[in-house]
């Protein structure tokens, strides 16, 4: 079976920055203080490669926040059908996990980074922890491990770096995906402040980019080959109708325990898992969840076609 590509699992919603654009994936304040377990989170991916799943994504709030994200990530690495692990961090803490753990292997490692000035990160972030962030991509790259920057693309905040962030990319030898702002019911203001549509910053990197590439594995995206440096954009999806255009094969896993559709903060699109887990249900009963939740994401991107 293989409704699902990608599987994205949220270890905490704990995060040691207060980024004001932050849709916290779609969590609530009164969010459950209960997190999967290691085991239980390996137990998951491993059934879920029965539906498809060759990659999984590691995230937060900070991933590496959490004292046994090592343990996590040694466990997932370790499941044979997974063909790509990798984690999204903010970097404040990735020099130092690096150091401390030798034997972690990824694939790739994502690290939010959406400015080059210290001032504009510390009123990003609420502190600033910029030299530290480039400190971990740096190691990163030094040990061999292909590092992709997130940069979010903010008209007040970082128009005016694109340039500077790709020859940092060029230098340092990783690649970057610019992000659209995506509104929240928190952000309105911010959001009227600072979106950007990505069509527009596509229309200047097609002109600044030494080659193109659609690329058949992100969802048919174009992938603008600057320098040694490969961009991708990624558009903001609020509506479940827009992943038909996508052909999006992702389901999320929240670190109270919810499986939801990509990014789509919808109570329609939740099934619960740790509940069940937690009551003792078998492998082929999370199989059934799973089943379910992978075959609604299949309607969904079949909606275009009807």
């Amino acid at each position: 079976m293989n409704l699902i590509g990608s599987l994205r699992i949220s270890v905490t919603p704990d995060c040691n920055l207060k980024c004001i654009y932050c849709h916290k994936e779609g969590y609530r304040e009164t969010v459950s203080r209960e997190r999967f377990t290691p085991d239980e989170i390996a137990r998951i991916a491993n059934i879920a490669t029965g539906i498809g799943v060759r990659k999984i994504k590691i995230t937060g709030g900070e991933p590496l926040l959490r004292k046994d994200i090592a343990e996590i990530l040694r466990k997932l690495s370790e499941l044979k059908k997974i063909s790509v692990l990798s984690i999204t961090t903010n970097g404040v803490f990735l020099k130092k996990f690096l150091e401390e753990n030798p034997d972690i292997y990824l694939d790739r490692i994502n690290v939010s980074l959406d400015t080059l000035r210290k001032e504009v990160y510390a009123s990003i972030g609420g502190q600033d922890t910029l030299e530290e962030v480039l400190e971990g991509i740096k190691k990163a790259v030094s040990i061999g491990i292909p590092v992709e920057i997130n940069t979010l693309v903010l008209k007040e905040k970082n128009l005016d770096e694109i340039d500077d962030i790709i020859v940092f990319a060029n230098d340092v030898g990783c690649n970057i995906q610019f992000i659209e702002l995506i509104e929240t019911r928190e952000n309105k203001e911010f959001y009227g402040d600072n979106y950007y549509p990505i069509s527009e910053l596509e229309k200047y990197l097609e002109k600044r980019a030494d080659s193109l590439e659609v690329r058949r594995s992100k969802y048919d995206r174009m992938v603008y080959h600057v320098g040694n440096s490969q961009i991708v954009t990624c558009k903001a999806v609020q509506d479940p109708d827009e992943c038909s255009g996508l052909r999006c094969k992702l389901l999320r896993i929240t670190a109270d325990g919810k499986l939801r559709f990509f990014m789509i903060d919808d109570d329609r699109y939740v099934f619960d898992l740790l509940g069940p887990i937690r009551r003792g249900i078998s492998d082929e009963e999370i199989m059934e969840i799973l089943s379910e939740a992978a075959k609604l994401s299949k309607q969904i991107r079949q909606r275009s076609t009807i």
